[in-house]
């Protein structure tokens, strides 16, 4: 794996010794990272793999990372914008969508995501009085 600063590509590389499963956490241990300074001297860094290492997902699943990109169109069809964060918030996740260069913020619900589809593209949100 790769660990980067933001967009910096792709990153150091840096070999995986070890993961351990801790309830929703994984705990990598990393070659050369042999204590708790060096653990934290990493901290706030990207980890990025290669896409081939992802687990196949079950149908009508993706990855947040998947989202990035995503043109979010309206039910009638009407452009919104396109997705360029996923925020990780306390109760749900939430889409950034840059709509000409204002931010629009989503909460990935069920009652304001109507669908989300990677491989078209296209993520379908709930048309919101005011916001939309």
């Amino acid at each position: 794996m790769w660990l980067a600063d933001g967009d910096e590509e792709p990153g150091e590389r840096h070999a995986v010794e070890s993961v351990r499963l801790s309830g929703s956490f994984a705990l990598i241990k990393l070659k050369g990272i042999d204590d708790r300074t060096a653990a934290e001297s990493v901290t706030g860094r990207w980890i990025r793999i290669r896409r081939s290492q992802c687990r196949t997902l079950p149908a009508g699943s993706y990855y947040l990372f998947e989202l990035i990109g995503l043109k979010a169109v309206t039910a009638a069809g009407e452009t919104v914008g396109t997705v360029r964060e996923v925020l990780k918030a306390p109760g749900q996740d939430i889409l950034v969508i840059d709509r000409e260069g204002e931010d629009v913020l989503v909460p990935m619900v069920k009652e304001w995501i109507r669908s989300v589809d990677p491989p078209a593209g296209i993520v379908t949100v709930t048309t919101i009085e005011g916001l939309i």
